[in-house]
C-alpha cells in the first residue's frame, strides 16, 4: 500500500504527462492531433522516404508517380474516387516538394487540406442534421394534421 501511495505522489515525467493531457483532451483535439499527426508522417513517408528509394531505380517523375499511386491506394478504404483523388493530391504534393526542394511546404498543404476536410465535414454533418430534424418537424406536423 505504501509503494502505491508513494507512485500516487510522484511528479509525472514529460512524456507521462502528455499522456495524461491525451487521456483529459476532448474528441475535438484528439482529431486535431491525429489528423496532424497523419499529415506529418504521410509526408515524411511518401514524399519523403518511399521517394528516395523508388528514385534509386526509376527517374524522378516515375518515382514521384509510384509514390502518388501508393498514397492513393493507402487511401483506398475511401472507395475508388477517394483512392484517385488522394492520387491526384499527391501528385501536386509530390510537385510542391520538387518546386520547393524539401517537404515543409508538402507538409503544409497536407495540413490545411486536412484541416479543411474535418472543418467542411463538420459543417455539413451539422447542415445535414438540421436538415433531418427539419424534416422530422415536417413530418409530425403532416401527421398531426390528419
Amino acid at each position: 500500500m505504501e509503494l502505491a501511495q508513494l507512485e500516487a505522489r510522484r511528479p509525472l515525467g514529460p512524456s507521462e504527462t502528455l499522456g495524461l493531457s491525451l487521456r483529459n483532451a476532448g474528441p475535438t483535439k484528439v482529431w486535431f492531433l491525429a489528423i496532424g499527426a497523419a499529415a506529418i508522417c504521410e509526408e515524411y513517408a511518401y514524399r519523403g522516404v518511399l521517394f528516395l528509394l523508388v528514385e534509386q531505380s526509376l527517374p524522378p517523375t516515375l518515382a514521384g508517380l509510384a509514390s502518388a499511386l501508393l498514397f492513393g491506394l493507402a487511401h483506398f478504404g475511401q472507395g475508388w474516387r477517394g483512392a484517385i483523388l488522394s492520387t491526384l493530391f499527391g501528385l501536386g504534393l509530390q510537385l510542391i516538394v520538387a518546386l520547393s526542394g524539401g517537404l515543409f511546404l508538402a507538409i503544409l498543404a497536407h495540413l490545411l487540406y486536412n484541416f479543411g476536410v474535418v472543418w467542411l465535414g463538420r459543417r455539413l454533418t451539422r447542415a445535414n442534421r438540421g436538415n433531418a430534424v427539419r424534416k422530422l418537424h415536417a413530418a409530425d406536423e403532416i401527421s398531426n394534421r390528419k
